[in-house]
């Protein structure tokens, strides 16, 4: 299992390194890109990470090992409020026992009404363009330090009279190191295949990423975690987010979150609160977009078994 690990931590640096320096010639040309966009509120807080140090029913889209790391039994969901009035709505539930877990979710990214003219503009009516992902994860500890998991996706996206399906597959490991809480790991991201849309093949925006996690528990009133994630998408440079995420009496959870996106001035700063109630938990995350565009919101409520 040690060969697999180093195996698996050489082919991510080489991949990432081979990606890192340019962007691929059809860059702006994938599609699905919304399969990027983050479902859970604890991530979206944390700037698109802390899949490794929090809990949540769909923390399994962004990592498929993340819900054996706290055993989540529960149901998530989550309205994100995105760019142009865009809405993303998301449920999940996930199943953990410890040593394997299942979990499934739905995202659906609602455009609104669009309208339809003709070509002199004269508006005939209105279309609903949309997005819809249905995921299934499955994780694994495989011997107790080392987590394998997969995620498998069933994608549509339709805009005014055509549409196109796609499956894709996520495959994520995570190794618990003999260093007290902390977490390293890697994933490959959206692997797969798409149907044509007007006779033209869609590409899906594939990526490899690099974690690392840390819990530090001080007592019994504040526990600080801490991760970064390194991120190489092929239409995209390489990003680096740090996430804080600091919990108070086991109740009251602060996070914070950075992304760097290399080769631009652009950084993105995300914030979140979430607080339990019981088995009940609601959670809120602000995310901050570049000037010229609103800010952004997400809401969401979970139930834990």
């Amino acid at each position: 299992m040690k060969r697999l690990f180093l195996i698996t931590m050489l082919l991510t640096s080489l991949s990432v390194y081979l990606l890192a320096d340019s962007i691929h010639k059809k860059a702006g040309e994938y599609g699905f890109q919304f399969i990027k966009l983050e479902s859970s509120v604890n991530l979206v807080g944390l700037s698109d990470s802390g899949e490794l140090i929090s809990s949540n029913a769909m923390n399994f889209i962004s990592n498929p090992t993340s819900g054996i790391l706290y055993q989540t039994n529960g149901f998530s969901a989550s309205s994100r409020y995105w760019i142009f009035d865009t809405v993303l709505y998301s449920i999940g539930y996930s199943f953990s026992s410890g040593t394997k877990s299942f979990s499934l979710a739905m995202k659906y990214l609602d455009y609104g009404s669009i309208d339809n003219r003709d070509e002199f503009g004269t508006i005939e009516g209105e279309y609903n363009p949309m997005d819809l992902d249905i995921v299934a994860g499955f994780g694994f500890r495989v011997l107790p330090d080392h987590l394998l998991g997969i995620n498998t996706h069933v994608l549509y996206e339709k805009l005014h009279t055509s549409s196109s399906f796609g499956f894709s597959a996520d495959l994520a490991y995570t190794y618990l190191t003999p260093i007290r809480n902390l977490k390293i790991g890697t994933q490959i991201k959206n692997i797969g295949f798409t149907s044509k849309m007007k006779d033209e093949s869609i590409d899906l925006p594939w990526g490899i990423e690099f974690l690392a996690a840390q819990e530090m528990r001080f007592n019994d009133i504040i526990t600080p975690s801490f991760q970064i994630k390194i991120a190489k998408y092929v239409d995209e440079n390489i990003s680096t987010a740090i996430a804080t995420n600091i919990t108070f009496y086991d109740t009251l959870h602060l996070r914070l979150g950075n992304r760097i996106i290399h080769g631009s001035d652009y950084l993105k700063f995300s914030a979140g609160l979430g607080y339990d109630l019981g088995r009940f938990q609601v959670d809120y995350a602000f995310l901050a977009l570049e000037e010229d565009l609103d800010n952004s919101h997400t809401f969401g409520v979970s139930y834990k078994f």
